[in-house]
């Protein structure tokens, strides 16, 4: 199966055939986080010259999940890809590695402006699986719940980073030990 493959999958990344390697990202994304031995080398397709490549490298990020923690610093800079594509997917990969990542607040901070909704969004839901370390995105998720389109988004976030559980009032009661 494809998982004794991930060394030729890594190696098929850095083909000079986009075409191989957008096939070697998507191969390795399907293997969800069971990929996390190749973190290191989809990190370097998320600079891929070709568009297609980079998304389908930080949709495999994304796959992979809180083990894909290593990535966190390139995810952050494609965060400012051109393609949209690529900035969603890193959003995306961000939202699930964490805490992990909670060195690219300030970029996400940076794509709750985006022009893409989807981005904002992606954005959102990033800082608040970071969580209380996201405590900096404060006033940009306050500024954010005022678009109706992410509002849901926003407060969820805000929720998760003042470490309220979802569905949980904002002030509970602590129960005795």
């Amino acid at each position: 199966g494809t998982e004794l493959n991930q060394p030729a999958l890594r190696r098929a990344l850095r083909d000079g055939d986009s075409m191989v390697a957008a096939d070697a990202a998507r191969a390795l994304g399907a293997l969800g986080e069971r990929a996390g031995p190749s973190v290191r080398a989809l990190v370097g397709a998320l600079s891929h010259p070709e568009p297609h490549v980079r998304i389908y490298a930080a949709e495999a990020l994304a796959s992979i999940g809180p083990q894909a923690g290593a990535a966190a610093k390139d995810l952050a800079s494609a965060l400012t890809d051109p393609i949209p594509g690529v900035r969603w997917a890193a959003g995306e990969a961000l939202a699930g590695i964490g805490p992990a990542a909670q060195l690219a607040v300030p970029q996400l901070i940076e794509a709750l402006k985006d022009e893409f909704l989807y981005v904002r969004i992606c954005a959102a839901e990033a800082l608040g699986s970071i969580g209380p370390k996201a405590h900096t995105a404060r006033a940009a998720l306050i500024a954010s719940a005022n678009d109706p389109a992410l509002r849901d988004q926003a407060e969820w976030a805000l929720n998760r980073i003042a470490g309220i559980e979802a569905g949980k009032p904002v002030v509970s009661p602590h129960l005795p030990e």
